[in-house]
């Protein structure tokens, strides 16, 4: 778990000589000792940290709305494009920072990890085969210059645009947008929220990180498949209550996953269910072509209610912003014991619509 060699005199002087470095957390477990270095590197305006809510960082200064922040800038990428880029962690779900950072290559990229480094932006210059903390501690001593419109640019934009996204979200109609809102405040404190693939890990990065709960994802390669599994396998060994958040189409592909003597486990499924692949309204490409409904977003008109039934698990509906705010207040009740399944309806043509006056907004 050590940093097999120190730093060479060469990475060292990158690191003295770049004024604009970037640290791109991504996929990560809960750990202290990491926050607190990187809260010492932040506050002494060393760089700016990027982080996910899979990232499980709790550091007050990192960005941690990624794709919030970074789909407003148009005029300062000159200001923002990073001298140096550290990838710590696993992998990143934002594709609007990787697009970033291709598009404005950094002078220099470091993989830190054990892992076979990725060269995503195409500028990979150093392959560090340390851990996280042994890197941070090893940096954290370096004296260097920075240049400091780089680092307020992004805080002072990340700060702003919290107002912009509360002031949006006041006066949403109900869709998904509103729902994640409404069912990410209502969270427990002390729960392991689990995204499924793809719509709710993308909506749930929009949204200030709780620090009172740990966020997983079972991204593997950014597919639907096991969701449902994986989640399920996790409650079983997790003393903390478990949430799902997953799409109609996520939860009926892995339905099976309910076949087995273990359905006492702590588990609340949220259901989500926009009558097919919702993402594919999203996503340019997909979102144009005459062939949207059967072939990309499949489009259906199924509930779980049966699937619940036959499995004898705890089923309840919503449909609107008062209902979802009324079974919210008991479904994650500790003293109910099994799982519980919520389905939550919403118009999928009105979806992507408030998703683009929600990025409009926050661009004005």
């Amino acid at each position: 778990d050590k940093l097999r060699d120190k730093l060479s005199d060469d990475l060292i002087d990158i690191w003295k000589s770049s004024k604009r470095k970037l640290i791109l957390f991504g996929m990560s477990d809960i750990n202290s000792e990491t926050d607190a270095l990187l809260q010492q590197l932040t506050r002494n305006d060393q760089l700016v940290l990027l982080t996910e809510t899979c990232s499980n960082r709790q550091v007050d200064l990192a960005i941690k709305t990624i794709d919030r922040v970074i789909t407003t800038f148009e005029d300062e990428n000159e200001i923002i494009q990073p001298d140096l880029v550290v990838s710590l962690g696993g992998s990143v779900i934002s594709k609007k920072i990787k697009k970033l950072l291709q598009d404005f290559k950094p002078s220099h990229h470091w993989w830190v990890g054990e892992a076979d480094a990725q060269n995503t932006f195409g500028a990979l210059s150093a392959d560090i085969k340390s851990d996280a903390n042994s890197f941070l501690k090893q940096v954290s001593m370096i004296e260097s210059i920075n240049k400091q419109e780089f680092q307020n640019t992004w805080r002072e934009r990340n700060e702003k645009l919290k107002l912009k996204h509360n002031e949006f979200l006041g006066k949403a109609p109900y869709s998904d947008l509103l729902v994640f809102d409404t069912v990410l405040k209502n969270l427990p404190s002390s729960s392991v929220l689990h995204m499924a693939n793809s719509t709710p890990v993308r909506y749930v990065q929009l949204f200030d990180q709780r620090n009172d709960i740990k966020y997983l994802a079972n991204r593997g390669v950014s597919g639907i498949d096991g969701s449902t599994s994986t989640a399920l396998g996790y409650s079983l060994k997790s003393g903390e209550l478990n949430v799902l958040i997953t799409g109609d189409l996520s939860f009926f592909y892995d339905s099976n996953a309910f076949l087995h003597d273990y359905r006492d486990a702590n588990l609340r499924i949220i259901i989500i269910n926009n009558s097919g692949g919702s993402i594919f309204r999203i996503i340019p490409g997909p979102s144009g072509t005459s062939q949207l409904e059967k072939f990309f977003e499949a489009r259906h008109d199924f509930s779980a209610e049966h699937l619940a039934k036959f499995y004898g698990l705890d089923y309840q509906r919503a449909e609107d912003t008062e209902k979802l705010k009324e079974v919210l207040s008991t479904f994650f009740d500790s003293s109910k014991s099994g799982i519980s399944i919520l389905e939550i309806f919403t118009d999928n043509e009105l979806n992507p619509k408030v998703l683009e006056s929600y990025f409009e907004y926050i661009k004005e």
